[in-house]
């Protein structure tokens, strides 16, 4: 696989109050410190927020004493290279909120098969068709 002929897609949320948090961790606060109407007229903010909040893809060295010799890197051990493979978008809007707060709603095998015969397209192989 190459980079020239990826189209980049950002996975990334909003981070904001609302931002899910670890059950009974405190809620992201965002206070504002300045502004640009007063000296030194710049705008700025102090944001506090857990660091389990959101989404994050090294969520099991999070868990586990002790993460590198269980072979569990840390976000700034993981090469970029890693991080990038081929997928697809799959349009979802009309399940926004039918999952409680924190939660996502399941997508489910069917639509998901849908996707793929509309297309003609296979996300993941399956066995006769080169997969196992």
């Amino acid at each position: 696989m190459t980079l020239a002929n990826l189209v980049p897609v950002d996975l990334s949320v909003p981070v904001a109050p609302e931002y899910p948090v670890w059950p009974g961790n405190p809620a992201m606060t965002v206070e504002g410190l300045r502004t640009l109407d007063e000296p030194p007229y710049c705008f700025n903010r102090v944001v506090s927020l857990d660091q389990h909040a959101g989404r994050h893809w090294d969520a099991p060295s999070h868990f586990v004493r002790d993460p590198a010799a269980r072979g569990l890197p840390a976000t700034e051990a993981v090469p970029l290279e890693r991080l990038i493979a081929p997928a697809c978008v799959l349009d979802a809007t009309d399940l926004a909120g039918a999952a409680g707060p924190g939660e996502s709603p399941i997508l489910g095998r069917d639509r998901v098969l849908r996707w793929e015969r509309e297309r003609a397209v296979a996300l993941v192989p399956r066995e006769g068709a080169g997969g196992g």
